[in-house]
């Protein structure tokens, strides 16, 4: 069997202990985490009141939509309106990465978790940003030649990469 590292964050101390059987087939998350629900939608629903509601009846702490369908947006604001808001965090997937999404959804979107792009809020990046200046110039650049706001996923470089990667682009 596998050994764990199990740190304690009280006194900042960590020890190797014998992973638990229990452990076998667990890694990352599984080890801390439980999915209690598991609800699903189709690309065309019109509202997710029902299984939210479903949801809400459980000791979920949080809630992870990972979609790219438009009922991304109708979830948050059925979220927000069952007032889940105050009890669960939200984490959207990297596909709520377009900032239309986060305009459709309004102040549905306020409070949510999502791993975008910096490219995506250029313009609220602190000024001592190393990213800000190229972040706004790409920004610039990509509506003026696509004629519509960016989105996470052209942003979405490895630094290294990310002037060849606005070049090709744009250009």
């Amino acid at each position: 069997m596998e050994k764990i590292l199990r740190v304690n964050m009280s006194d900042l101390t960590a020890t190797f202990e014998q992973a638990p059987e229990r452990y076998k087939n667990l890694g990352g998350r599984g080890l801390t985490s439980t999915i209690v629900a598991d609800e699903v939608f189709g690309p065309k629903d019109t509202s997710v009141m029902a299984q939210l509601t479903k949801i809400r009846g459980t000791d979920a702490q949080a809630i992870i939509g990972w979609t790219i369908a438009p009922p991304q947006v109708i979830m948050l604001k059925n979220w927000k309106q069952l007032g889940m808001d105050k009890k669960f965090r939200f984490y959207q997937s990297h596909g709520f990465g377009s900032k239309r999404n986060i305009e459709l959804a309004g102040g549905a979107a306020e409070g949510v978790y999502a791993p975008l792009g910096r490219v995506v809020m250029a313009e609220v990046l602190p000024k001592w940003s190393a990213q800000r200046e190229f972040a706004l110039k790409y920004k610039t650049d990509y509506e003026k030649k696509f004629g519509k706001g960016v989105s996470t996923f052209g942003g979405q470089r490895n630094p290294g990469n990310i002037s060849e990667a606005h070049r090709r682009t744009i250009i």
